[in-house]
């Protein structure tokens, strides 16, 4: 179900609703759970895990985003970014069977839908194919961090079974990333 075309767009059109509406806002305290990573100077407020399991869906799209424990002060295309990571998904061809996707997925395809359906500018465009490895390299910074501070959710990520022990799923993913950034800039601009 994850996979259909439709919840790609719903979510990224719910996401840039959701970052509209939050722009420029400004709470009353800063006392948020920050990842230990900086993600860029704040545009709005920051999911931080716009992923599958934190997306509510009915009749096939996608209407609401649970789970807000990480929410902080970031920039638009770094939940964009967490978005497509874990959405299109931008794994590994390695990666995409364990985690339950098809292989080979349409990346180019799915990358324009998050692009077209955020109604992503020329320049946010640009932005959020350079923040993809950032966002990434942060998430496996972030796990690693909290996972050493003992938090028991990242501790239970840091420690799962091979082939994820310790992030190595990160890692393989932001290798394939990093390798494809070029092809996916040239195809989609």
């Amino acid at each position: 179900m994850l996979f259909e075309p439709a919840l790609l767009d719903s979510a990224a059109a719910l996401l840039r609703r959701y970052h509209d509406a939050v722009e420029g806002w400004s709470p009353a305290t800063g006392a948020w759970q920050s990842p230990p990573v900086p993600a860029g100077e704040p545009e709005v407020i920051c999911h931080n895990d716009t992923a599958p399991w934190n997306l509510i869906a009915r009749d096939g799209a996608i209407v609401a985003f649970v789970d807000w424990d990480t929410a902080a002060p970031g920039p638009r295309m770094w939940d964009l970014a967490s978005l497509a990571y874990t959405l299109v998904p931008l794994a590994a061809p390695e990666n995409l069977e364990p985690m339950g996707w098809p292989s080979p997925t349409p990346v180019h395809e799915r990358l324009a839908r998050i692009r077209d359906a955020y109604g992503c500018t020329q320049d946010q465009w640009h932005t959020f194919l350079d923040t993809i490895p950032v966002r990434v390299q942060a998430a496996y910074d972030t796990m690693r961090i909290w996972a050493f501070e003992g938090r028991p959710g990242w501790q239970a990520q840091w420690e799962q079974p091979e082939p994820w022990r310790h992030g190595a799923g990160y890692l393989r993913d932001l290798k394939y990333i990093e390798n494809s950034l070029e092809s996916w800039r040239a195809t989609l601009e």
